[in-house]
């Protein structure tokens, strides 16, 4: 199984100089830093400023037939989103993909992009990458 927790640590951990923060309307603040699992983290949405890193599960699991079991694919989906138009991924981007390298080198990495906005008013960049796991289960 695929521990997003653990990805999501070892990218908070290697990120942590560049991370943006939450901010709420108590004045609280945390790092900008969500597992996204269709679930409610927060009871209300905060203001998010700077580099947001975002990881979503695969809620679909694909499953192939092979010879004597199947195979069965879990994944999800890295978000690196920067908020602040003074700033890009790309330094985020590198790092990010470093940490998969050396810390998941079991996770097949796939359909990498990123994305500047081409609105002047949006100052999103956001850069994705999905990575994948495949299992075999009699």
């Amino acid at each position: 199984m695929i521990d997003y927790l653990k990805i999501r640590d070892a990218l908070q951990l290697a990120l942590a100089a560049q991370l943006g923060t939450y901010t709420f309307s108590n004045g609280l603040s945390t790092p900008a830093v969500q597992i996204d699992d269709d679930s409610a983290p927060y009871s209300e949405s905060p203001d998010v400023e700077g580099l947001e890193l975002v990881v979503v599960p695969n809620a679909a699991v694909a499953i192939a037939p092979t010879i004597g079991g199947m195979a069965q694919t879990l994944g999800g989906l890295l978000i690196l989103r920067q908020h602040n138009s003074a700033f890009t991924t790309e330094a985020a981007m590198n790092i990010a993909l470093d940490v998969f390298s050396s810390d998941f080198p079991e996770l097949a990495l796939s359909r990498a992009e990123r994305l500047r906005s081409k609105n002047k008013l949006d100052t999103n960049e956001t850069f994705s990458v999905r990575f994948s796991q495949q299992f075999l289960i009699n």
